[in-house]
């Protein structure tokens, strides 16, 4: 989490040091050897993990090890919270066991996926579309590369969850009401914690808009399918030359298309920012966003509005559609089709306007939550 740029990385980075400030030492554990899935148990009985404490790697060990390094802190009495960010290569019968072995006062299970559902995390059938998450044993579940994996993944996570009783933490409503609807983990609690606050304030001088100038289209984070790369990169070709539209990628890798001017950015700890002030930096009108699947939060959506960009965004894209339409400040439609027509149209332009209206008149500040944080057990 240190080295990746990413959402949840973020996430952890900030919480490392909000934690520290309550007086917490803050250990990352995280598997040793990368892996797709949970790790099987035919496969090795105790894995390596790798420890980061307060920010700094400290070295790699059996899980037991620190299963039983666990149990004497809990046996002296040291307060311990565990909190879950992912199990993505973990063995999650040693992450309960860790849990007890430390006497864990509070036990925590951020939503920043839908890994608890299926190994397919973002639940997308066969690495295409999105697949809502079907019941297990269906034909449109069995049909999947996953279906298979996803039998035993949902015992294991049954037996983790009964084992663990964590309050889950969603990073939005939506987020929860679908995990709930297609979920029957047994839990302690549960809340809804968003990652971001946005607060919108009048400027003290109106600042007049170029309603003539090109409209800037823009993407961020990585060039990749399920973030909706793919459309994007579509779009960009559809209007190639076009003196209307101008196509922006901001990230850490440079895409594939030569009607898109790309600028590095990286997010990282102390330059939380980094994104926000990119986009406003490039003047973008127009974020398009087009997950194929629900975001349970989406920093990139609530980073293009900090920015002054409108989103565009599609009806299954979980919290970027239910933010966009809550808030009012951009569009979701269907399909390309829907998209092709938009820009074609006038609409892409009077979205844009009202953008670039609303960036005269206002100021937007982001506020990042306290995550974890509030949650945890009071350190005397």
């Amino acid at each position: 989490y240190i080295a990746v740029s990413g959402g949840v990385q973020m996430c952890i980075q900030r919480e490392q040091k909000l934690v520290a400030a309550q007086g917490y030492d803050y250990l990352n554990v995280h598997p040793w050897q990368p892996l797709p899935r949970l790790a099987h148990l035919n496969e090795n009985a105790d894995p390596y993990v790798d420890l980061v404490l307060n920010g700094a790697a400290i070295g790699t060990c059996h899980m037991s090890t620190l299963i039983a390094a666990a149990k004497d802190l809990g046996q002296r009495g040291v307060v311990v919270d565990v909190i879950i960010h992912h199990l993505l290569g973990h063995r999650p019968e040693q992450v309960a066991e860790l849990a007890d072995a430390a006497k864990a006062r509070k036990r925590l299970f951020w939503l920043h996926d839908f890994f608890s559902i299926c190994p397919s995390f973002t639940l997308q059938r066969n690495n295409v579309s999105f697949c809502n998450a079907p019941a297990l044993g269906s034909n449109a579940c069995q049909l999947c590369l996953y279906g298979p994996e996803r039998l035993d993944h949902q015992r294991r996570m049954a037996e983790f969850f009964k084992a663990f009783s964590p309050q889950v933490l969603s990073p939005s409503a939506v987020t929860l009401k679908f995990w709930q609807a297609k979920s029957d983990l047994p839990i302690s609690d549960s809340t809804i914690a968003p990652h971001m606050v946005l607060e919108w304030a009048e400027k003290p001088a109106l600042v007049p808009s170029d309603s003539s100038a090109p409209i800037v289209v823009g993407y961020l984070g990585h060039p990749v399918s399920h973030k909706g790369w793919p459309m994007f990169d579509a779009l960009a070709r559809a209007f190639s030359g076009s003196k209307k539209y101008k196509f922006v990628a901001l990230g850490i890798n440079r895409p594939d298309n030569p009607d898109v001017k790309w600028s590095k950015v990286r997010v990282a700890s102390g330059h939380e920012a980094a994104m926000s002030e990119a986009v406003r930096d490039a003047g973008i009108d127009i974020v398009l966003h087009w997950p194929t699947w629900p975001e349970t939060f989406s920093l990139t959506t609530y980073e293009a509005l900090t920015g002054g960009a409108f989103v565009l965004t599609n009806d299954i894209s979980g919290n970027v559609a239910a933010t966009v339409s809550a808030l009012d400040k951009g569009a979701v439609l269907s399909d390309w089709d829907a998209v092709l027509a938009f820009f074609s149209g006038d609409q892409a332009e009077r979205l844009a306007l009202a953008a670039r209206q609303l960036r005269g008149q206002t100021t937007v500040t982001s506020r990042m939550s306290d995550l974890s944080a509030p949650y945890l057990s009071k350190v005397e």
